[in-house]
């Protein structure tokens, strides 16, 4: 059986969330699972603790947030490049690839819209999941899943700061 490619995309919260949802199933009935997040930086996000409590979970950062200066593209892209790599190195072993906001690094043009296309093309049995804001078109068109969670209310709208466990 072919894997399954799975797209969270849209405004809303829950991306992320629902990626990890998937992670912990895989993982509870033993299945292998690496993880590449894109552009999240150092920020400590509670799933950064997952390879210390799974052995199976493997877990990579290529980039080092969100960047505000034109001047930092040529960084961030190296790094999203990087990841890139690594996500099709890990993928060999997993029997889920997570690729957390490479949306959002694609439309960024930090990656190539073709190179990530042609990792899912060689993805074998191992299921994928792509998340982020602005999926492009092909990519949705390329999923077997394609989940849009649209944004009716986040407490951020109101001043609400982020809650560790809940937002990151």
């Amino acid at each position: 059986m072919r894997g399954i490619v799975m797209i969270y995309t849209g405004d809303g919260k829950g991306k992320t969330t629902a990626a990890i949802g998937v992670i912990m199933r895989m993982l509870c009935i033993g299945k292998r699972v690496a993880m590449v997040q894109f552009l999240k930086g150092s920020m400590m996000s509670a799933e950064c603790a997952l390879p210390k409590k799974y052995k199976k979970f493997i877990l990579a950062r290529a980039g080092s947030g969100f960047f505000t200066h034109e001047h930092e593209r040529d960084e961030q892209t190296r790094l999203a490049e990087e990841g890139l790599a690594a996500a099709r190195r890990m993928m060999k072993d997993a029997d889920l690839l997570v690729l957390d906001e490479v949306n959002t690094a694609v439309k960024l043009k930090l990656l190539r819209f073709r190179d990530l296309l042609s990792l899912l093309k060689t993805r074998g049995k191992t299921h994928v999941i792509c998340t982020g804001r602005n999926a492009p078109r092909r990519l949705m068109d390329a999923g077997d899943i394609v989940t849009e969670m649209k944004c009716i209310r986040h407490h951020f709208s109101k001043g609400g700061k982020a809650v560790r466990g809940i937002d990151y």
